[in-house]
């Protein structure tokens, strides 16, 4: 597959982009499904990324890490990692700490809103069980009821400044879903937060819809100013006469460098990878020999 996927990306991207920005896309998947030792989804999530293809799996054992540490994932971890793949472990946020899904693995120490603390302390657990490459932050951004931009930026300023002492090598992942205010965007990516460094994410999900709303969505005029691996997208329920070619297209134009599609349907789209998985492996340009 890999060497298809090669010789595929010039008939896919045309003249829509150029080698430069087509070689920064790679696959984000929701991989919210069980890791059975019989064989899973996650298999061919580290299959692909065997085959040349640039994976970042994001787990999500019990909305959160779970309570202790689970061999089956250990195992499909050390597989995707072994052959090139990135995990990024899902910490849900509340929207500031205001939405708790009290079936979560991740829930406030006090009361019924989520601190910073409480965050950290959630993705500590993934620190301590698993072998990870980052946290992905779900619900970020304000509440329903809104609040300023300053507060939420300080907010998840707290939390990226938590999550780096934890593991300053660790790729900090934000999901508002939409755009999203560049300020949530940290200007200094690498190593340990430094004081007064502001900025919740080094890569922003502006994008995590239903495929029939893509074409419509604007952008943000500050992505030019950025690397296209600071954002992504994520399209559910595309339907059947999805264009994989058109829309990857797209999302190459918009300066997306993460991005994934899927035809599952809410409330979860990612039980499964998609029945066109095998297609979806041959749209992006992900090859990990980026010369």
């Amino acid at each position: 597959m890999a060497a298809r996927f090669a010789a595929t990306i010039g008939v896919l991207f045309g003249s829509l982009a150029s080698p430069a920005t087509a070689t920064s896309m790679e696959l984000l998947v929701p991989a919210y499904f069980y890791p059975a030792a019989g064989g899973s989804d996650w298999d061919r999530l580290a299959a692909a990324a065997k085959s040349g293809v640039t994976i970042t799996a994001i787990m999500n054992p019990a909305s959160g890490p779970g309570d202790m540490a689970n061999a089956d994932y250990m195992r499909a971890i050390r597989a995707v990692q072994d052959t090139g793949g990135r995990v990024l472990g899902y910490v849900p946020s509340g929207y500031m700490g205001r939405a708790v899904n009290p079936g979560s693995s991740c829930l406030p120490a006090n009361g019924r809103t989520y601190t910073s603390a409480d965050i950290i302390g959630c993705a500590a657990r993934y620190q301590k069980f698993y072998h990870i490459d980052g946290i992905f932050i779900d619900e970020m951004g304000p509440p329903k009821s809104g609040a300023p931009e300053g507060e939420v930026v300080a907010f998840y300023t707290a939390v990226y400044d938590g999550l780096k002492a934890l593991d300053p090598r660790w790729t900090v992942m934000g999901n508002p879903g939409t755009a999203a205010p560049e300020t949530l965007l940290r200007q200094k990516t690498k190593g340990t937060a430094r004081a007064g460094d502001k900025g919740g994410a080094d890569v922003l999900v502006t994008f995590e819809n239903r495929a029939a709303n893509y074409a419509g969505a604007k952008p943000t005029t500050y992505v030019a100013r950025h690397p296209a691996s600071r954002f992504a997208n994520i399209l559910i329920e595309t339907g059947a006469k999805f264009d994989i070619r058109a829309t990857v297209a797209l999302a190459t134009a918009r300066h997306v460098g993460y991005f994934y599609a899927t035809d599952r349907l809410l409330p979860n789209p990612y039980d499964k990878l998609p029945t066109y998985w095998d297609a979806l492996l041959e749209a992006p340009d992900a090859k990990k020999s980026k010369g």
